[in-house]
Order: C-alpha cells, then sequence, then structure tokens
C-alpha cells in the first residue's frame, strides 16, 4: 500500500524537495546497498525491468512487457547511466547536468548552461537527442533538442548510443543521445523534489517537482510528474580591441529560464499484451535583460546598447503504443513479438525583443531604436510497427526483425522588424514553409551463438521528400535516398569481460534554413538556398572493451568516423544581373574524426585501507583529432572540437550512510578551430561542482549544492587578436529529497 506521511505533506506545501527513490534500488543505509559502488552501466542497461521483444516463453515472464521505450542501446557501443549512479553526482535542475556527466559527450552553450548535446566533440548538428526514442520538435534550425527543456527528476536513464543497428534512425554521424523518462514503479509511491538557491548577483532560483504512480494492479498502472523551475543564468563579457589590452565592450546579461514540465503515463497489460499512452507538455519562458557599453580608443565611454526579450517555448503531444506477444507465429517462431506506436507533437516558439541605443551622454537615439518578433511552429507526426520473430538454426538463437517507420514534419518560422517603427524588409531566411517527409523500413537478423557471441547484420533504407517555400513565394522540392547497412557485434568473454563494436552506414540531414529556395544580396555576392542538399553521409566505426566487477568497472573505446559530402557554401560559377558571384551551400566537403574514450569507476575500499571506506571514483577521458577538407582544398579541423576533454567525481560515504559527499571536476582543452569561421581559439576550461547530503530519515535526505564553484571563464580569442571573456555565475542549492 501507498503510504503518505505528514513529513511528505508539509514537505509538498512548502515545495521542499524528496527525489523518487528508484525501484529496485535498496536505500542508502540499508542492509541490502551496495554501499561502494553503484556501477555505472558500460554495456548494458541497469537491471532489466521489463521483458524485451522476443523473449523465449517461460522468460522473464515476472516482469511487465517492455513497451513505448524506443530502441534501446543493448549491447551497443556508448554508455548508459541511470538514477542509481547519477543521483550520487551534483546534480542540478535541468536534465543537461546529467548529460554531461556522460563519456565522449561534450556539452555546448554559454558557460553553465550546457545546452547543446556533442557527441564525439562535434558540432551540435552531428548528434540527435532523443526522448523515449522520439526527436521531439524545437526550435533550433540544426535539429537539435536543448537539453534545458527537461527536468532532470522526471528522467530514468541517459545513455549515448554510438554505433547503430539497423532498426535505428541513422541521422546523427557523431551518435544519439536517448533521454529515458521515469518508468512506472512497480509499487506504488509519491516523490516530491525541490530547492532553493542563487547564483552570485542573482535573484532566488528555485526549482520542486512531484511524481505520483505505480501499478494499481497486475493489469493497470499510471504516473503522472509536474516540475517547475526559476533558474536565472547571469553572464559578463569583456571585449578588447584588437591590441589584445585596450577595452572595447562590455556586456552584462541576466536571463531567467521558467520552466514547467508535466508528464503522463498511463499502462493496461495482460501477460501477453500491453497498451500504453504518454501525454506531454512542456513550457519554457525566457525573459532576458542585457547592457552593453563601448568603449573607445582612448578608454573613454562611447556610448551603450540595451536589449530586453522574451521567449516562450513550448511542446505539446503524446505517443500512444500497443505491443503482442504471440505464443508461436507462423507455427515456427515461438514468442514472436508484434508492436507498434503512433505519436504526435507539437512545437512552438515565439519572440519578442526591443533594442535600444544611447549616445555617451545618455540620450537615446531614436532612429536606432529596433523592435523584432519571431514566430516558429513545428508539428511531427510518427508512426512504426515493428515485428520480432526468434527461431533456431545451426544451434544458433537468432531474432529476425523487420519494421516500417514513417514521420511527417513541418516548419512555419515567420519574422519581423522595425527600426524607428518603420518596418524593414524581412531577410530571405526570416520567413519560411517547410514539409518533410520520411520513410524507412530495415531488416535485420540477431544472431547469437554459444550465449556470447552476437552478431546483428541489417539494412536500413530511409527516403525523404521535401517541400520548401520562400518569404517571396517561391516553392521547390528535393529527395534522398539512402541505402544504410550495419554489422554491430558483441562478445562477451567472461562475466567480467565483453567486447562490442559495430559499423555502419550514417547520415545527418541538413539544417532547415539552408533547404529553403531564398535569394539574397549584397554589395559583392548573391547567396542562394539549396532545397536538392543531400544529407552529409558517413561512415561509423566503433569498437568498446568494458570490464565490470563490483569494485571496478573499466571501459576503452575507440572511434572512427568517415564524413562525406560536407555541407559548404560555395561559389557556384554564376553571376547575377550585376556581375556578382553566386553563393550557394552544396555537398562538397568531406573530413575525418578519430579518437579514444576512457572510463574508469573504482570503489577504493578494495585497497583495504580503513581511510579509505565509502570512497569511490568516476573518471572519463575522450581524446580526439579531425581533419576536414573543405572546398578549395583548405584543411583543418572541425569547428569547436576539443582535443581533449573529460571529468572526474570524487563520491565519498559515511560508513552508516547518513552523510555523503561528491565533487565533480569537468576539464575541457584548447579549441584551435572555434568562433563560426573556424578562425577562433578557445582557452582551456575547468568547471568545479559539489554537493553535500544528509539522510534524515529513512525516506528523507538534507542537501546543498554549488555549481560552477571555479567561476570559469569562456576565453576566445579572435584572428584579428580581440580577445572576448565571459564568465558565467556560481551557484548555490539547498533542498530536500526522498520518496514515500
Amino acid at each position: 500500500m501507498m503510504r503518505l506521511t505528514g513529513v511528505s505533506l508539509i514537505a509538498i506545501a512548502m515545495g521542499c524537495s524528496m527525489a523518487g527513490a528508484q525501484e529496485g534500488v535498496a536505500p542508502a543505509g540499508s542492509p541490502d546497498e551496495t554501499l561502494l559502488l553503484d556501477p555505472i552501466i558500460l554495456h548494458a542497461a541497469s537491471g532489466q525491468k521489463c521483458r524485451k521483444v522476443a523473449s523465449p516463453n517461460g522468460q522473464d515472464t515476472d516482469l511487465p512487457l517492455c513497451i513505448g521505450l524506443g530502441t534501446e542501446r543493448d549491447g551497443l557501443p556508448g554508455a548508459t547511466m541511470d538514477r542509481a549512479e547519477f543521483g550520487r553526482l551534483p546534480t542540478g535542475a535541468r536534465v543537461q547536468d546529467v548529460i554531461k556527466r556522460l563519456p565522449g559527450v561534450f556539452t555546448g552553450g554559454g558557460p553553465g548552461e550546457d545546452k547543446d548535446a556533442r557527441v564525439l566533440g562535434l558540432d551540435k548538428e552531428y548528434t540527435r537527442t532523443t526522448i523515449d526514442g522520439i526527436q521531439l520538435p524545437d526550435g533550433g534550425e540544426k535539429r537539435e533538442f536543448n537539453l534545458d527543456r527537461l527536468s532532470s527528476s522526471l528522467v530514468e536513464s541517459v545513455e549515448v548510443i554510438r554505433s547503430r543497428r539497423a532498426e535505428m534512425e541513422a541521422d546523427g554521424i557523431a551518435g544519439r543521445v536517448d533521454i529515458k523518462l521515469r518508468d512506472i514503479p512497480r509499487e506504488r509511491e509519491i516523490a516530491v523534489q525541490g530547492a532553493v538557491g542563487a547564483p552570485e548577483g542573482g535573484d532566488i532560483q528555485q526549482w520542486h517537482s512531484l511524481t505520483a504512480g505505480g501499478m494499481l494492479n497486475e493489469t493497470f498502472g499510471a504516473q503522472g510528474a509536474v516540475s517547475w523551475s526559476k533558474v536565472p543564468n547571469i553572464k559578463t563579457k569583456t571585449k578588447t580591441d584588437k591590441d589584445g589590452v585596450t577595452l572595447a565592450e562590455t556586456e552584462d546579461e541576466v536571463k531567467d529560464v521558467t520552466s514547467t514540465d508535466f508528464l503522463g503515463d498511463f499502462l493496461w497489460q495482460t501477460d501477453d499484451t500491453a497498451v500504453r499512452f504518454k501525454p506531454t507538455w512542456l513550457n519554457q519562458v525566457e525573459d532576458k535583460d542585457k547592457t552593453k557599453a563601448k568603449y573607445k580608443s582612448d578608454g573613454s565611454f562611447n556610448g551603450s546598447e540595451t536589449e530586453a526579450e522574451s521567449k516562450t517555448k513550448r511542446t505539446v503531444g503524446g505517443a500512444f503504443s500497443v505491443r503482442h506477444d504471440f505464443d508461436e507465429a507462423f507455427s515456427v517462431f515461438e514468442g514472436a513479438t508484434l508492436d507498434a506506436r503512433v505519436a504526435y507533437y507539437a512545437g512552438s516558439e515565439d519572440k519578442d525583443k526591443d533594442k535600444a541605443t544611447y549616445k555617451a551622454d545618455g540620450s537615446e537615439e531614436a532612429s536606432k531604436f529596433e523592435t523584432e518578433w519571431e514566430e516558429k511552429n513545428d508539428d511531427l507526426l510518427q508512426g512504426e510497427v515493428n515485428l520480432a520473430l526468434p527461431f533456431e538454426a545451426g544451434g544458433a538463437h537468432n531474432i529476425l526483425k523487420t519494421g516500417l517507420l514513417a514521420k511527417y514534419k513541418t516548419r512555419d518560422k515567420a519574422k519581423t522588424k522595425a527600426k524607428a517603427g518603420i518596418p524593414q524588409a524581412a531577410g530571405e531566411k526570416d520567413v519560411y514553409a517547410l514539409e518533410e517527409i520520411t520513410i524507412a523500413g530495415y531488416v535485420q537478423n540477431e544472431t547469437e551463438f554459444f550465449g556470447a557471441v552476437k552478431i546483428t547484420p541489417g539494412l536500413r533504407i530511409e527516403a525523404t521528400s521535401l517541400e520548401a517555400t520562400s518569404a517571396a513565394g517561391m516553392t521547390s522540392d528535393g529527395d534522398a535516398i539512402d541505402l544504410l547497412p550495419s554489422l554491430p557485434f558483441e562478445v562477451r568473454f567472461s562475466e567480467d569481460w565483453a567486447l562490442s563494436g559495430g559499423i555502419a552506414r550514417v547520415v545527418t540531414r541538413p539544417k532547415f534554413d539552408l533547404l529553403v529556395p531564398w535569394e539574397t544580396s549584397g554589395s559583392d555576392r548573391t547567396t542562394i538556398g539549396n532545397p536538392d542538399l543531400e544529407p552529409e553521409r558517413g561512415w561509423a566505426y566503433d569498437v568498446d572493451l568494458d570490464y565490470t566487477s563490483p569494485h571496478l568497472d573499466l571501459g576503452a573505446g575507440v572511434f572512427y568516423r568517415w564524413i562525406s559530402d560536407r555541407i559548404e557554401e560555395v561559389a557556384t560559377g554564376d553571376e547575377d544581373d550585376d556581375g556578382n558571384p553566386i553563393y550557394q551551400s552544396q555537398n562538397v566537403g568531406d573530413g575525418w574524426t578519430a579518437g579514444v574514450i576512457l572510463e574508469e569507476r573504482v570503489g577504493l575500499g578494495l585497497l583495504g585501507l580503513e581511510a579509505l571506506e565509502g570512497f569511490s571514483i568516476t573518471s572519463t577521458q575522450t581524446f580526439a583529432r579531425s581533419r576536414l577538407t573543405e572546398y578549395d582544398g583548405t584543411k583543418r579541423p572541425f569547428k569547436e572540437q576539443p582535443d581533449f576533454w573529460g571529468d572526474v567525481a570524487l563520491v565519498w560515504s559515511d560508513p552508516d550512510a547518513r552523510l555523503s559527499a561528491a565533487l565533480a571536476l569537468n576539464f575541457t582543452s584548447e579549441i584551435t578551430s572555434s568562433g563560426d569561421n573556424g578562425d577562433e581559439v578557445r582557452d582551456a576550461e575547468l568547471t568545479l561542482d559539489a554537493e553535500v547530503d544528509y539522510r534524515l530519515t529513512d525516506q528523507i535526505t538534507l542537501f546543498a549544492l554549488a555549481e560552477n564553484l571555479t567561476g570559469t571563464e569562456r576565453v576566445k580569442r579572435k584572428a584579428d587578436g580581440a580577445v572576448e571573456v565571459e564568465e558565467g555565475a556560481r551557484s548555490v542549492y539547498v533542498g530536500l529529497k526522498g520518496s514515500f
């Protein structure tokens, strides 16, 4: 039976925090707890909690059917981190605080924001982020999903998937980050969470959440979750003149980000059939105020600018899933599975901005007052069906799997500008409409030999059709078809040692605004869009070797990507009516990236020293190199990719598990190809987060969290000698967490 104590009622009323204890994880301090090492899972999902497709009759019958989760990583190269692990590390309000801990994943955005996932350190356009396997619509032109859109309290696990099986979408050359939402617990529970704090120089920030649900009986389960947070992002920026010393500009920015998330989950199941519906409502409001001061070369004040911007982002929709397991199909396939899912999501982004300019004497230049309004609307309708057929052949167990996917995506963008109250002509990228249809089918066969060797050859076909309309009313279309073979494998040498790897053909689809048939003319060139752009295409090669034991986890991975049809803006050889060259984005470049990913997790108690009891260390390191050959033969690294990044976390728990502490240090090396043109240098960065927990009762824990203790500066050195320094604020929170 579900219990709700007086303490929990008070906690809810006060907005205090009680983070849900994961089903199957013993409370800290209990006799069954593994105190020294709750392992980060390098090789497979943490603890099977549901019955997978095509399970043999009689196997895992005590578990509910897996449904509505999307395709999981299983044994593919990558890593999975669940709540048992990231709950021990310093974790803030939003999911980027979890994803930035994944090995091989670099996060982008301003200092302290970390809102873009970048697998292998490549630009965000090469990574796709999904929630339960579905890429929700968001406002970015590069098809990214901003990580600050989702609360960390609503997440069950996160995983980075570097390789592919044919059943997986091929979009995202570097890899995919998949976020699994909290599952319905087998026992009914209520969990609440909240914290209050403040950044340096900012207003109070806070986050709160409530999750309630469970299996009401053997057939029906439900769960609801709501999260609310208000987190100000504070940044200061200084920019020098070309001499690298003389002050040219200062900038102060305060951005209050208020997020509200509602998630539902409804499940009906029998022994062989399951139906699930998961509605979603995500809303985020950003209110930004920015002040910029300008200075002359002699250091005297030269006027200022102020900006006030309000942005609202919303995603609403849901996914409906059905699964049925057959005792026998076609008289051969014992334990066959048929599953299907239909999903619809609507996304919107509205932005209003005012910009005022002031002279050195403080008077406003009314003729330069600017206003801007922008609206984006995205719709995604997606349907998929999969059939899994297990059979025995030649002494090996096989699972033949085939399926179809259809996606219909639209985007409408409109932007208007005015200067001194006079409407300005819209830029060609400011107004457009897109319709994109993707049809995909696949077949794969998983063959397992001796219970230790598994290979899954497969072939996927993806066809896309695009229709685009520009602000001028020009309409055009484009099509692309890709044959995408894949060959993942897995070898388990023992209970401790495993080798996994794969070869796969992958793609990265173009930015939305490059696909529109727009045309814009400048003083020396005309630039046009290109609806005929093909995806960038690549080959992905990955191998991971993992060792897992109760007190020691080790992982070593190698990756290589060959990327062709790289999209670049080049001269077409044609001229406009004024004799100026015409430029267009085309598939003309190629390149590669390669590297090594290392992972270590050790419980120091294995050394047998009493002073080290309760200590564990988690660490990851990624070494990467890349080379891009541009259309004109110029060679350089891929933009924004560091040569090295890594993190190390030290976690300590006292013997009775009442008190625990964690320090997490992240380091990123110098980036030598930064900025829009790849000609800037970004200095190395070091950040430190910390958290201290004290368990008040078996259900309630008091915690203190500090983020960006190092006050990290982002230093960019421009090609002309100018230096830009940007700094995010330190933040401290206090709260409660627990479950009932």
